[in-house]
């Protein structure tokens, strides 16, 4: 079982009670944010929630949730369900396997020569430089990376040992995995997806707003 989902937020009104949704600690973390910070973990939670039942036939509540050390949540009552989370702008990604998944959503912004240095490393970065479209390819490249990085749950802490992934000119995916498989998914203009899984994942299923927001009813 593998499956993508996304959602995006449309000007709609968050659903009354929208903090429930979230476990203690996500809703401690709200502290201090802007609207549209806590607006993104919302709506990742109500995708999270929203796409769990339909795959699996229950909704989780936030005592459902737990994190490993470093931070990758799960769920301690249904050991066989790996999920991930990633948002960026209006826009949220989830991910849903029976063993461990990463999945990371990046908009596409002007691409920085220092930046795709640091965060790619010298051969990705000098692949990505030399690509028709640098910043589409430093977004793909990013979010190839970033979803390794959440896959082995280490997140950042992992960043010199990750795996020089990157896209080509044709749209396929360079560099070696290690025991995985990486996946670009079709994503919403402006931004690009990526998943690494044991296998590839399929193309992302939209959940429609009207399903979202009364998933935590």
């Amino acid at each position: 079982m593998l499956s993508a989902w996304i959602a995006r937020w449309e000007g709609e009104e968050l659903p009354e009670g929208w903090e429930g949704c979230l476990c203690v600690e996500e809703r401690a973390s709200l502290v201090g944010l802007p609207i549209e910070a806590a607006r993104q973990k919302a709506l990742a939670a109500l995708l999270l929630r929203a796409a769990v039942k339909r795959a699996c036939g229950f909704a989780p509540t936030p005592e459902d949730w737990a994190r490993a050390p470093w931070g990758k949540p799960y769920f301690p009552a249904h050991p066989r369900l790996c999920f991930n989370l990633s948002h960026s702008a209006d826009v949220v990604l989830c991910v849903l396997g029976d063993t461990p998944v990463g999945a990371d959503i990046q908009a596409i912004v002007p691409e920085r020569p220092r930046l795709t240095q640091y965060a790619l490393g010298s051969a990705a970065a000098a692949r990505v430089q030399c690509h028709p479209k640098p910043a589409l390819a430093f977004a793909q490249a990013w979010a190839l990376r970033e979803s390794w990085l959440k896959y082995t749950g280490e997140g950042l802490r992992a960043l010199r040992r990750a795996p020089d992934v990157y896209p080509t000119e044709q749209g396929e995916i360079a560099g070696a995995g290690r025991d995985c498989v990486f996946t670009l998914l079709p994503a919403p203009e402006g931004f690009a997806c990526a998943v690494c899984a044991a296998q590839a994942c399929p193309d992302p299923l939209c959940i429609p707003a009207q399903e979202w927001r009364t998933a935590w009813q």
